[in-house]
């Protein structure tokens, strides 16, 4: 995905039915998804705020999440133009998608599974 030396694996993607069909086969997703989801471990928080962030923007893919069971936070960004910026909380804490339509999560029902 996003390009021949840029391959990345999320760990989850969203593509919607306008998009089209993903093509058969090995090779993977090679149409930009519609929100990715990446899942910070403690060795690649680094590379999932910095690094595919920017290669997730360079690729036009419209929401970027980043889940973060270590702080027990989950940050969403919406493309613009050619960076993301963060979607803020609503006054009840949820956040909502732009590109689920009607979707919002609270950050500390994702996690309480942890307690």
């Amino acid at each position: 995905m996003l390009g021949r030396f840029n391959v990345v694996q999320p760990d989850l993607v969203f593509l919607s039915s306008e998009r089209g069909r993903v093509a058969d086969g090995q090779k993977g997703i090679e149409i930009p998804p519609d929100l990715v989801v990446e899942v910070v471990s403690p060795s690649s928080g680094g590379i999932d705020r910095v690094r595919k962030m920017a290669l997730y923007a360079s690729a036009g893919i419209p929401e970027y999440w980043i889940a973060d069971p270590g702080t027990r936070s989950l940050d969403l960004y919406a493309l613009d133009g050619d960076h993301y910026v963060a979607i803020k909380p609503e006054n009840d804490g949820r956040l909502a998608s732009r590109v689920l339509a009607r979707f919002r999560v609270d950050p500390t029902e994702v996690f309480a599974v942890l307690d």
